[in-house]
């Protein structure tokens, strides 16, 4: 017996001769639906107004993005299959032979409402863990498409998209558990089809579900801004997968419970509707950020948009090469005297110094300001905010209990004060005083923002915090803050402070507040509507730029300007969607 042992098939290979021609086949149908799917996703996208709005770009890396990630994933889950399937001794059936000798395994197999054939529970094992990759990726690209949006369309993203997600990934491993239970057992039981049914209701209330929530909406979505063309298409497709899915699900399942000819795995037959559905909510969230545009009172009017450039630096604070973003406003030349104010921009945790730019569209909210002489034309400078070298794969630190952010904090303030400003200053037309710079930042942006600023007014003369991340300063204020509320200590001339009134970070900007007021700082918090998202920062940002740098000569949008990009509203200033 262990001379044979050593002759086992299932000891020699991680996937035998006799499953690796179907492992390759499956692998290869695996990587082209998924080609296609995000291929299809893509182009719904880019005709839906990716390309109108210069987004094109973004929609195809995070496409590749997924595509890399989603295809890695589909291969190695589907090895793990075949090398449990190589080491159970689980063969698929043999076929007829063209030498004309009989063989008993080409025998039709014995049929029955109990009958479970190997190779469509394969199929449905490999087809399930699929469509979990899938939907594991829609449903991220929802959730991060979420705070981009309009408003009024969140609740149909969240119901239709990425609830409905969770409960087709539920539904897929109910189905792959039944489907490895029967593998093993070659029939199904009683409770293997009643998990079986389980996972055939939550995805039939799935696809009930998704077409009644567009019908229902179909009213926030006109008013979102969405063209009617794209709202019809949402309705109609919603409809089209949902009828396919319910007769896919229904007709299988009568056919599995009858025992016609072969119960064969759902998952097999299932998988056109499942690509269908993946394809429609991939295309949901991009296509709808695509075609939402800014709401606008007064009709719309162009206005010259100004230039955004990429300047990489040396970082002998951080012995490495850094980059900032820098927001150039219409008209900038940098060979005319006049001078511009300059405002520094910080982002959140997890993110880098393109996010002002790429979430935040903050160029956009200048233009429109600057375009209705609200504020002064201004330089924004948005640096990369970590203390700390090699950011790219070191900044889930900053979430980390351990990190000590008093120094960290020190040496972001070390870099910007040391570096960053005297570059912005040699290379820019800037004014380089303190009354001209404003410092503001989101987030952990916002307590470097007030960590910086308030201990440098000879700087920064202008400081915001939006939700600020104050819990970074772990209640040690005096540590950070010594000189605030000090003999001789003051503090810039504007302190702005906001918070979304459902932020998780509401209670410690109100303690901070009140903490600065017991030593003579009286400032107003500003508590508007919204949680911890960009529609926040947005709003607030646009809200207190005029304070900053007020403009004393208003300026006549000019109609049809080939650079624009949004709609100026009407004044006072509103904030952009």
């Amino acid at each position: 017996s262990a001379v044979a042992a050593e002759y086992e098939p299932g000891s020699q290979y991680l996937i035998g001769p006799e499953l690796y021609p179907l492992f390759r086949r499956v692998v290869g149908m695996t990587l082209a639906t998924l080609v296609a799917a995000s291929a299809v996703g893509l182009g719904v996208s880019l005709l839906l107004g990716g390309l109108a709005d210069f987004r094109a770009g973004e929609f195809l890396m995070d496409t590749l993005e997924f595509v890399l990630r989603a295809a890695l994933v589909a291969v190695v889950v589907i090895v793990a299959v075949f090398a449990w399937l190589q080491r159970s001794e689980v063969r698929p059936a043999a076929r007829a032979r063209a030498t004309g000798r009989w063989d008993p395994r080409t025998l039709p197999a014995v049929q029955g409402p109990e009958r479970a054939t190997r190779f469509d529970s394969i199929v449905g094992l490999v087809a399930t863990a699929v469509a979990l990759v899938i939907l594991g990726g829609i449903g991220r690209m929802a959730t991060e498409a979420l705070p981009e949006i309009p408003a009024v369309i969140r609740p149909l993203l969240r119901h239709a998209v990425i609830d409905g997600v969770m409960l087709l990934q539920v539904a897929a491993v109910l189905s792959a558990l039944a489907h490895a239970v029967a593998l093993v057992h070659g029939r199904w039981r009683r409770y293997t089809r009643a998990v079986r049914v389980v996972a055939d209701a939550i995805g039939a209330f799935v696809f009930v579900r998704v077409p009644v929530e567009l019908v229902v909406h179909r009213g926030a979505l006109y008013e979102s801004g969405l063209s009617e063309n794209f709202v019809r298409w949402l309705i109609v497709n919603g409809i089209v997968v949902g009828v396919i899915g319910m007769i896919v699900i229904v007709g299988l399942s009568t056919r599995s419970w009858r025992g016609r000819r072969r119960a064969r795995a759902s998952g097999t037959a299932a998988a056109p509707t499942v690509a269908a559905f993946a394809i429609f909510f991939a295309a949901l969230p991009a296509a709808a950020r695509a075609q939402a545009p800014a709401a606008s009172d007064s009709g719309p009017v162009a206005f010259p948009a100004g230039e955004l450039v990429r300047r990489e630096y040396r970082s002998e604070t951080f012995g490495e090469t850094r980059a900032i973003q820098v927001y150039l406003p219409p008209g900038y030349d940098a060979a005319a005297a006049r001078p511009y104010p300059a405002l520094y921009l910080l982002h959140g945790v997890m993110e880098d110094e393109t996010a002002w730019w790429a979430k935040g569209r903050i160029d956009e909210i200048l233009d429109d300001l600057i375009a209705r002489g609200v504020v002064e034309p201004m330089i924004a400078v948005m640096p990369l905010g970590y203390g700390f070298p090699d950011a790219a794969t070191r900044a889930p630190e900053m979430l980390s209990p351990l990190t000590d952010q008093l120094a960290v904090a020190e040496a972001f303030a070390e870099g910007l004060l040391g570096e960053i400003v005297p570059l912005v200053d040699r290379e820019y037309r800037t004014r380089a005083d303190a009354g001209s710079r404003a410092i503001a930042g989101l987030s952990m942006g916002g307590s470097q923002a007030l960590y910086v600023g308030l201990n440098h007014p000879e700087t920064f003369d202008h400081v915001v915090s939006l939700s600020g991340a104050l819990i970074m300063f772990g209640g040690r204020y005096s540590e950070w803050f010594p000189t605030v509320g000090s003999p001789g200590g003051r503090l810039p001339a504007v302190v702005d402070l906001s918070v979304g009134s459902d932020d998780f970070l509401l209670p410690v900007n109100r303690y901070f507040v009140a903490w600065l007021a017991e030593r003579g700082a009286s400032l107003d918090l500003h508590e508007g509507p919204g949680g911890h998202d960009w529609e926040v920062y947005r709003r607030e940002i646009a809200r207190v730029a005029p304070l900053l740098f007020p403009s004393g000569t208003p300026r006549v949008a000019s109609r049809g300007a080939s650079q624009s990009r949004m709609s100026a509203p009407s004044t006072p200033p509103a904030p952009v969607p």
